[in-house]
């Protein structure tokens, strides 16, 4: 009787996980036909929005967009690193570490969502949520950081990668820019 119950138990094992695998494939596959449509798209927007993927970069690496001058994206999102800092946590502009360590910022614009709890929809939408969080930038609203990056000189910058936009220097370019930038690190 044993070994009846021990078949019949393999038997609808290997039965269900069949079925599971060809289900798995065709979401893979699925997957994969999206993933594949949103490259695409990216390569075409790289070079209608050169000039924003180039404003995006410089935003990227640039440490004043942080409360004492010491961080950027690249800070935690190493690209030398496989767009990651390798730690347990990662560490904020003064070194307070948060509660979650890096995802790679690599092929990040074709996640489903963003942050380890996807709380963004976007890369667009990411990309703005560090420099306001005390832990992280540390910059203490949108206001600071417009004034940061104006006395910097990135208004004209703004200005060339949003033209034809009412209103081309705001917080919210900010983040489209720096999408427009990791849009382009794809693996």
């Amino acid at each position: 009787m044993r070994l009846f119950i021990t078949i019949l138990f393999l038997g609808l094992l290997t039965s269900c996980g069949s079925n599971w695998s060809k289900e798995k494939n065709q979401v893979l596959l699925t997957d994969a036909k999206d993933n594949f449509e949103q490259l695409k798209t990216n390569q075409i927007d790289n070079i209608k929005y050169s000039d924003r993927i180039a404003l995006g970069k410089k935003l990227y690496f640039e440490k004043k967009l942080s409360a004492n001058g010491t961080l950027s994206c690249n800070s935690c999102h190493n690209l030398e690193t496989y767009g990651v800092d390798n730690e347990p946590t990662s560490p904020g502009f003064d070194g307070t570490r948060g509660g979650r360590n890096s995802p790679t910022v690599y092929n990040a614009s074709i996640h489903l969502a963003q942050f380890w709890d996807g709380r963004a929809a976007d890369v667009e939408a990411q990309a703005l949520g560090p420099l306001l969080n005390p832990i992280e930038h540390g910059l203490k609203d949108k206001k600071q950081t417009m004034q940061i990056l104006s006395d910097a000189g990135y208004r004209p910058l703004f200005e060339k990668a949003f033209k034809g936009y009412k209103w081309p220097f705001t917080f919210k370019n900010i983040g489209k820019a720096i999408g427009a930038y990791e849009k382009t690190l794809m693996t």
